[in-house]
C-alpha cells in the first residue's frame, strides 16, 4: 500500500496506493506475475486443524529443504488411512505435497467434491500411478528422495485428502508402514507455484491486494501502472475444457503443454487438423453490448505461419463479423488484443480462434483468453493488464496513489509538475499528476479530458484561471510538466512549449495524487507512470524544455 518517493528521502513524500483487488505485472524477468495463494491453514502443522483416519502424525523429521520440519505419517490401520483438511471453494485449483518414500510407497492426493478427482504418485520411482478426473499431474524431484506431487482439478471441493498406500490404485497400507509429508498447498491455477507457509489464515502472495504495480513491458525501467478498473468476462482464461469452449472435431488441444508468458507449464498445445472446421470458441454473449469491448489472448508458432480471430453474433445480426483478423505469427509469444464495437442486437457473440484454408499454422501454443469489458458500462476501448481467470468472472478493481498533509513540499506561490507517462492509451478523464486542497476550488492538474489528449486546469478560490484542453499525445512515451507562478504558467510536452498563461493566479494546495481527483476518487492514468516530479520552483523556460525533451 505503498509507492516510495526517491524525495525526500525522509518517506514524507511516500505516496498512499490502493486497488483492493489483485492484479498481475510483467516482472522484471520479463514474465507474467500474478497473486499466489496457499488456501490451506497448518499447511505444516498436520496434528492441527488437519482431521485423521488410522494414522500418528510425528514432527520434527528431516525434510526436503534442509529443515526438520518434515512430518512422519504412520498408518496404524490397514485400510483408507489418511489425513485431511476440510477446505471449501470451486474452480480450477491445484494441490500438491512433498512427501518421501518410507516403508510405503505411494502417496494418494484426493478431493472430495463433484468427481471426486485423485492420483496415485510413486515416491520410490518418482512416477505418476492411476488418476481419475484429473487435468493434470506431476511429480517433480526435489532431491534426497523427496518428491513435491501435485494434481489440478476443476471440482468443487469440500475437503483435500492425503493417503498412504502400498500399490497403485489402491487404498491398501501395512499396519505401521509409514511415509514422510511436508508443506502442503492448495491454490488457484493450472500448476504448483513456490510454497507459502501458513498457520491460522490461508495466506496470499505475490501482486495481492493494493501491492503497487511496477511493470516492465517493453522497457528494462519500469512504469508504474494506474489502470481503470476491468472485468474479464470470460470464466476460463487458461484451462481449455469442452465444458467452457466448443472445439472443432479437428482439433486437439492439451492443457499444461508449454511454458507461457508467465514463465510455468500452463499453455495449451492446439493442433489443427488438415482438413475441415479448425476451431476453438467461446459461445456465450459475455460482453457489454452497445459498447467498446476488448478481447485478447497469448499465442505462439512457427514465424511467419498464420490463424485467424474474429467475434461475430448469432441473433439479428447472425453471420456479421464485429472484426476479424489474420494473424501473423512470430515464433515468440505474443499478445494479439482485439478492440470492437458490440451492437446491442448481437445476441450470443462468438470470440473465435481458428485455421482456416488459407491459414497455415498446424500447432499453436495458446495462454490468456480474455473479454475485457468496463465495469461502469462504458467502454472497454484498450487491453489493460492480464486478469486471470479460474471458473468465473474476475474484476481488477480502479487504482491510484495520493499523499496528503504536503504543503511543505509543493511550491504555494510557484513550483513545478512533471510527469513522463509511457503508453499508447489515455481514458476519459485520466489523471497524471494534481495537487490540490481536498476540494475543486483549488487545485492544478494534469490529466487527460479525451483520449490521447492532455489538459491543463488550475483552480483557486473557486475561480477557473487556466483551461487548456485537447493537446495531442504522442504514441508511446510523452514527458510533459507546467511551470507556474503568479501571472506565468506555460506548459511543456516533449520539448516543445505547447500552452502558457499571464494571467493566472495560484493556489494553495496541500495534497498530491496521481490517477485520483481531488475527491481521493480513482480516475487511473492508464498503463504507466514512469516519473512524477514536483519543485517547489517555477523552473525556467530552458529548464522544462530539457527536462521535457525525450
Amino acid at each position: 500500500s505503498k509507492v516510495y518517493s526517491q524525495k525526500p528521502v525522509s518517506g514524507d513524500g511516500d505516496f498512499t496506493f490502493s486497488r483492493s483487488t489483485a492484479a498481475t505485472r510483467v516482472n522484471e524477468g520479463g514474465a507474467i506475475e500474478k497473486e499466489t495463494q496457499n488456501l490451506l491453514l497448518q499447511s505444516n502443522t498436520f496434528d492441527t486443524t488437519w482431521s485423521n483416519t488410522s494414522t500418528i502424525e510425528t514432527s520434527g523429521q528431516s525434510g526436503y529443504d534442509g529443515s526438520n520440519d518434515a512430518w512422519l505419517l504412520t498408518a496404524t490401520h490397514s485400510t483408507d488411512v489418511r489425513i485431511q483438511q476440510a477446505i471449501s471453494f470451486s474452480g480450477v485449483h491445484t494441490i500438491s505435497i512433498y512427501a518421501k518414500a518410507g516403508t510405503a510407497d505411494f502417496v494418494e492426493l484426493v478431493t472430495i467434491g463433484g468427481s471426486n478427482p485423485r492420483a496415485w504418485f510413486n515416491l520410490s520411482t518418482g512416477l505418476v500411478g492411476t488418476s481419475y478426473n484429473i487435468i493434470d499431474t506431476n511429480i517433480e524431484s526435489v532431491g534426497s528422495g523427496w518428491y513435491r506431487c501435485s494434481i489440478t482439478t476443476n471440482e468443487s471441493i469440500s475437503s483435500y485428502r492425503i493417503y498412504l498406500s502400498d500399490a497403485d490404485n489402491s487404498t491398501a497400507v501395512t499396519n505401521g508402514a509409514y511415509i514422510y509429508i511436508q508443506d502442503a498447498q492448495v491454490e488457484r491455477g493450472l500448476v504448483a507455484r513456490d510454497y507459502i507457509e501458513t498457520t491460522t489464515a490461508a495466506v496470499e502472495g505475490g501482486i495481492t491486494d493494493n501491492v503497487p504495480r511496477l511493470d516492465y513491458t517493453d522497457s528494462s525501467c519500469p512504469a508504474l501502472l494506474l489502470e481503470p478498473s476491468r472485468r474479464n468476462a470470460m470464466p476460463q482464461s487458461e484451462y481449455i475444457s469442452t465444458a467452457d469452449f466448443s472445439v472443432s472435431a479437428n482439433v486437439v488441444f492439451t492443457n499444461n503443454y508449454a511454458v507461457s508468458p508467465e514463465g510455468v507449464e500452463n499453455a495449451t498445445r492446439v493442433q489443427f487438423g488438415a482438413t475441415g472446421s479448425n476451431e476453438i470458441f467461446y459461445d456465450r454473449g459475455v460482453g457489454n453490448y452497445g459498447k467498446k469491448n476488448t478481447t485478447s489472448f497469448y499465442v505462439k508458432g512457427t514465424s511467419g505461419q498464420t490463424i485467424n480471430t474474429y467475434i461475430d453474433g448469432t441473433s439479428s445480426t447472425a453471420g456479421y463479423y464485429f472484426f476479424q483478423k489474420d494473424v501473423t505469427l512470430t515464433g515468440d509469444w505474443q499478445r494479439v488484443e482485439n478492440t470492437f464495437d458490440l451492437p446491442l442486437n448481437a445476441g450470443t457473440s462468438n470470440f473465435v480462434i481458428r485455421r482456416r484454408t488459407t491459414d497455415s499454422a498446424t500447432e499453436i501454443l495458446l495462454y490468456g483468453y480474455e473479454w475485457q469489458v468496463d465495469t461502469a458500462g462504458g467502454d472497454a476501448s484498450y487491453a489493460t493488464s492480464y486478469i486471470p481467470t479460474y471458473g468465473s468472472s474476475v474484476t481488477r478493481n480502479a487504482e491510484g496513489a495520493e499523499k496528503t498533509g504536503v504543503s511543505s513540499l509543493i511550491g504555494q506561490s510557484e513550483g513545478t509538475l512533471f510527469v513522463e507517462y509511457n503508453s499508447n492509451i489515455s481514458e476519459d478523464d485520466s489523471f497524471f499528476l494534481v495537487a490540490d486542497d481536498g476540494s475543486a476550488d483549488n487545485r492544478i492538474v494534469l490529466y487527460s479530458n479525451v483520449p490521447n489528449k492532455l489538459a491543463l486546469v488550475i483552480n483557486n478560490g473557486g475561480v477557473l484561471q487556466v483551461v487548456k484542453p485537447n493537446i495531442p499525445l504522442a504514441s508511446g512515451t510523452n514527458k510533459f510538466a507546467v511551470g507556474y507562478a503568479n501571472n506565468d504558467v506555460v506548459l511543456y510536452l516533449n520539448g516543445t512549449q505547447v500552452a502558457s498563461d499571464n494571467t493566472a493566479s495560484i493556489p494553495n494546495t496541500s495534497a498530491l495524487r496521481i490517477g485520483k481527483q481531488h475527491t481521493g476518487v480513482d480516475v487511473p492514468s492508464g498503463k504507466g507512470t514512469k516519473q512524477a516530479l514536483v519543485f517547489p520552483t517555477r523552473l525556467s523556460n530552458e529548464e522544462l524544455a530539457d527536462l521535457t525533451t525525450i
